[in-house]
């Protein structure tokens, strides 16, 4: 016995709605980005000053240096790791420490969380300015006499990103508005083959938007 028409049109609601999120959680995503990292009361940047394995990271005048540029990989949501221009290289904790003024340095890359550094929103929302959160230590890369180390988080500097990219600005109200006139136009076509009599006709052609045609298939999928 076929479904009544509810069921169809609950199955394209359904549907629709999960493509709208899927699009809105696409455009969320972090993506790798490279990056100097200055600080931002000082306008001095980061720097690996030479490709020694452990050697510590300083804080110089901005020059445009290899030795000032960082690439961020994420990890999952807002944590990343990141890598010095010294092949190989992350920047890291030293000995996974979790104490104050533990030194900021360049090493070789491991999946320890002593090389994982979550960025932590400072200023304005959608800006480009972080404190730097060590996740092995939940401290803050901050600089003691132009070196890089770690400290309490209320203490710590804050370190603008100008490279830094999210994978877009998430705009879900706009995708949301388009799969709902999405789903009243199918319901609007699936009234009018109701009153035509024409209930137990297939939902969906190839001239309806891609979210409505997943939804026809997958509803006749489930009518068989």
């Amino acid at each position: 016995m076929t479904r009544p028409l509810v069921f169809r049109l609950a199955a394209a609601v359904v549907l629709c709605l999960v493509a709208g999120l899927l699009s809105v959680a696409t455009a969320q995503a972090a993506t790798a980005f490279t990056s100097t990292v200055v600080n931002s009361s000082s306008g001095q940047c980061a720097t690996v000053p030479n490709g020694n394995s452990a050697v510590q990271l300083t804080q110089t005048g901005c020059n445009s240096g290899a030795g000032q540029s960082f690439r961020f990989t994420p990890v999952s949501g807002d944590v990343y790791t990141v890598s010095t221009f010294t092949s190989g290289s992350c920047v890291d904790i030293y000995g996974a420490s979790t104490a104050d003024n533990a030194a900021v340095i360049q090493y070789a890359c491991h999946s320890g969380t002593n090389q994982q550094f979550r960025l932590q929103a400072a200023g304005s929302p959608g800006g480009s300015a972080f404190t730097l959160v060590a996740v092995g230590s939940g401290k803050c890369v901050t600089v003691v006499n132009a070196l890089l180390v770690q400290l309490a988080c209320g203490t710590a500097a804050a370190w603008r990103l100008p490279g830094y990219q999210t994978g877009g600005d998430p705009q879900p109200q706009p995708v949301i508005r388009r799969g709902v006139r999405s789903l009243e136009r199918l319901l609007v076509r699936q009234r009018e083959r109701a009153r035509r009599g024409r209930r137990n006709a297939p939902p969906g052609d190839r001239r309806l938007p891609a979210c409505e045609r997943s939804a026809a298939r997958r509803v006749r999928a489930i009518l068989g």
